[in-house]
């Protein structure tokens, strides 16, 4: 057993495919209000990896999404991985694509119609790995600073991490805050918005995230500075599971197990 320790403690030094995680990054931020264009580019331009997954949250006064483009070297179509329409106030929309050979570029979205005001976020989860894909999401609506979705369940693959990334658009300039207060996702991320004009005239976008190793069960929860008609949405992404978890596994176990 002695030498089964041994052989293992050095099988770990030299090294083994280890437990992955996700890394989440802002990409940067923008808001717009007024103005003929359709056309929103939601950041400046950054130069994801192949195992990024590129997500816009996208908040505004006007009508749905036509488009969601990856501009720059690479061309690529965003997916809606959920949305939420609190009529008339304001909806809120996450979108994404993988960053597999796309090279530098940006985001830019397109509405169907007239849209006012708008804000719109930028950020990537790159795996550990590999590239993180969509797994579940929930969506809310409604009046007042508690804005919420329903519960839903994100259980990780074997020696990997569960993504959560929350949006909430509200229909006001809630700039003024420092962040508003996140529960679930239980970090608080980037935030953008119009200013100016009445508070019913301006959009803001907010983004709650957590990385998880474990299953965890949750409903986006966030407090708001001050009263508002709300939309929020909450959606999860999963990396595949590790390649060294079983191995890592059989030699903290001090078991040697022979290929057949």
């Amino acid at each position: 057993m002695a030498c089964l320790r041994r052989i293992a403690a050095l099988l770990l030094l030299i090294g083994l495919p280890g437990w992955g995680a996700i890394t989440r990054t802002a990409r940067g931020t923008i808001q717009i209000k007024g103005g003929a264009s359709l056309e929103t580019d939601c950041s400046g331009d950054f130069d994801p990896a192949d195992t990024d997954r590129i997500i816009a949250i996208f908040a505004s006064d006007g009508t749905s999404i036509s488009t969601a483009n990856w501009i720059g070297l690479g061309d690529a179509t965003l997916v809606e991985n959920a949305s939420v329409d609190n009529t008339g106030n304001v909806r809120t929309h996450i979108v994404s694509v993988s960053g597999a050979g796309l090279g530098s570029g940006h985001v830019r979205i397109t509405q169907s119609g007239t849209g006012n005001a708008r804000a719109c976020l930028t950020l990537t989860l790159s795996g550990g790995n590999g590239l993180p894909v969509f797994a579940a999401a929930s969506t809310g609506t409604g009046t007042g600073t508690a804005a919420s979705t329903g519960s839903f369940t994100c259980t990780p693959n074997s020696g990997a991490d569960c993504a959560w990334i929350g949006g909430v658009g509200a229909e006001d300039n809630l700039l003024g805050q420092d962040a508003p207060s996140w529960t679930n996702p239980n970090n608080a991320g980037q935030q953008d918005g119009t200013e100016g004009g009445g508070s019913t005239s301006n959009i803001t976008a907010l983004e709650g995230y957590e990385i998880d190793s474990g299953a965890v069960t949750q409903a986006l929860a966030a407090t708001l500075e001050s009263s508002a008609d709300w939309a929020a949405v909450m959606v999860t992404y999963k990396e595949p599971a590790s390649g060294g978890a079983v191995v890592k596994d059989i030699i903290m176990r001090g078991v040697i197990v022979r290929p057949r």
